[in-house]
């Protein structure tokens, strides 16, 4: 009987499991730290010294079926505009030395991390990473199957294409056959705000649309805003002369069930297909929203003058407190694309695992780490001149189609390549493009999301008003000159806090709207 007992004493007790569980995870983290074995997602967030780290094409651990079937449907969808693209590569003449152009992010073998440095920091307080390799085009080797083959010609063409520098006076390369709904056109010489944002409440689409309105701000607003519109969507986006896109898409895998409202729009895993964007079909294969709406942002560019200015934003935690255009430097030497970074104190490419992680698509893990301090460029706002921001999109549309980070696992962000361009000064090269990072509370856009992050200490979170002091007595968000940030992003984070006052500006222009059509307006 006592050993009976002791048996069924011995079964129920969880100690020895828990022990041993911990047992293990003490195994696994040593391999991580003290054995140079590279456990992904085991302290990576520590940024803790060790040897130089190869590129991610050999650090990545062993691909899945998964990866594999997805990996080969890829290649299956793209072979034929692969093959379209090296033909007209290959008659591009080869070109010289490329400097530091794409490098090793392309996952090339010819290129050797180790002759990539830190070569001098930028003004603005930005360390600039450089490689010094000369750009090669890759051979087939023996082994190399057919479709691996095409994929490392595609990167090469791609780098190639990048290199040289795509024409942006070619807009009939973007045009789409779909127009704006209701006989609404462009407006030539009037800037533009431009935004993926559909699938919303009329509520939600207030407070993007009536609050710029409500601002004062004229100009266009276009919108991809369909496959389908909730009721009362239509007759809203009308009153307010919106540019609204009605598009069609399939995605090869739905988001997750935990993804937030706002995410499902972007978060696509397993990549979408624009359906009826392009009149000769998606040449480009599937790829998450968030990616793919920058080839919309560039084919509603071409409708604008090289005076206009543009900016490209995140849809649902937008709104407006003044004309975003009214404080616009246009003089010929002043910046021409403009950057806005999330809070420093509170999110860094080193505390941040998410950040740091999309830079692993591109870069090893010393050389994110070299990047550790700096401020992270939100890429859910960007500004510009026309001519600038059309080099901005292709150059992040060309980094796109060659490093294909989604397929690859490093997750669907546009943040990651917005991001890597910026601090690696790829986007310094693009001729006539005069790029500047503002600090978040400066300039036109104030993201203000990182100062409530769930990462963010505890001591460190508080109100807008009482811890931030970043309110004034009517409810306005202020940037750090006390002025009145004219947009303010990411403003979800603080919902409680402020969607009343968001919705009450956008109520005001409601009245105005309802008082205008009155009087026969």
């Amino acid at each position: 009987m006592a050993s009976d007992t002791q048996e069924k004493e011995e079964l129920v007790s969880p100690s020895r499991w828990i022990l041993a569980a911990l047992a293990l995870l003490l195994l696994v983290c040593s391999l991580d730290l003290f054995f140079d074995i590279d456990v992904p997602g085991i302290n990576d967030d520590a940024w803790g010294d060790g040897p130089e780290v190869p590129p991610r094409i050999d650090t990545l651990p062993g691909p899945t079926p998964a990866l594999f079937a997805l990996r080969a449907e890829l290649e299956r969808e793209r072979a034929d505009a692969t093959r379209r693209v090296l033909d007209a590569a290959r008659r591009v003449e080869d070109l010289a030395p490329l400097g530091s152009l794409v490098g090793h992010p392309l996952g090339h073998p010819e290129v050797d991390p180790n002759e990539y440095a830190a070569e001098h920091d930028r003004p603005g307080g930005r360390r600039v990473l450089a490689g010094r390799n000369r750009l090669a085009r890759p051979e087939v080797r023996p082994g190399v199957g057919r479709a691996a083959a095409i994929g490392s010609e595609a990167k090469w063409a791609a780098a190639k294409w990048a290199a040289a520098g795509y024409k942006s006076e070619n807009d009939a390369k973007w045009a789409s056959p779909i127009k704006p709904l209701w006989g609404f056109e462009h407006d030539r010489n009037a800037d533009a705000v431009m935004s993926l944002g559909f699938g919303y409440r009329t509520n939600e689409y207030a407070r993007f649309v009536s609050t710029l309105r409500y601002a004062g701000y004229e100009g266009d607003i276009v919108l991809a805003a369909g496959p389908r519109f909730q009721r009362g969507v239509e007759e809203y986006l009308q009153s307010e002369r919106v540019l609204a896109y009605r598009f069609t898409y399939h995605c090869k895998k739905k988001p997750p069930k935990n993804a937030r409202p706002g995410r499902k729009l972007l978060v696509t895993p397993g990549g979408c297909v624009l359906d009826d964007w392009y009149a000769e079909g998606d040449s480009r294969g599937p790829r998450p929203l968030a990616v793919a709406r920058y080839e919309m942002y560039r084919t509603w560019l071409s409708f604008y003058s090289s005076k206009s200015w543009a900016i490209a934003f995140d849809f649902r935690d937008t709104f407006f407190q003044r004309d975003p255009f009214a404080l616009v430097d246009r003089s010929k030497k002043a910046p021409n694309l403009l950057l806005f970074a999330e809070n420093r104190a509170v999110k860094t490419f080193g505390n941040c695992p998410f950040n740091g992680a999309f830079l692993r698509c591109f870069l090893s893990k010393p050389e994110v780490k070299k990047l550790a301090n700096e401020s992270v460029a939100c890429s859910g706002s960007t500004m510009g001149s026309v001519p600038a921001l059309k080099k901005y999109v292709e150059r992040m549309v060309a980094q796109m189609d060659a490093s294909q980070c989604s397929a690859a696992g490093f997750g669907d962000s546009d943040q990651g390549y917005h991001n890597y361009l910026y601090h690696t000064g790829e986007l310094d090269k693009l001729s006539g493009v005069r790029v500047h990072l503002h600090e978040q509370g400066d300039g036109v856009i104030n993201t203000i999301g990182a100062m409530n992050g769930y990462r963010v200490p505890a001591h460190m979170k508080g109100p807008l008003d009482t811890k931030w002091k970043i309110r004034d007595p009517e409810g306005y968000i202020l940037n750090n000159d006390g002025t009145r940030s004219p947009v303010v992003h990411q403003w979800d984070r603080f919902y409680k806090e402020v969607f009343r006052f968001i919705d009450g500006l956008a109520k005001k222009r409601m009245v105005d709207l309802n008082k205008k059509s009155a009087a026969g307006g």
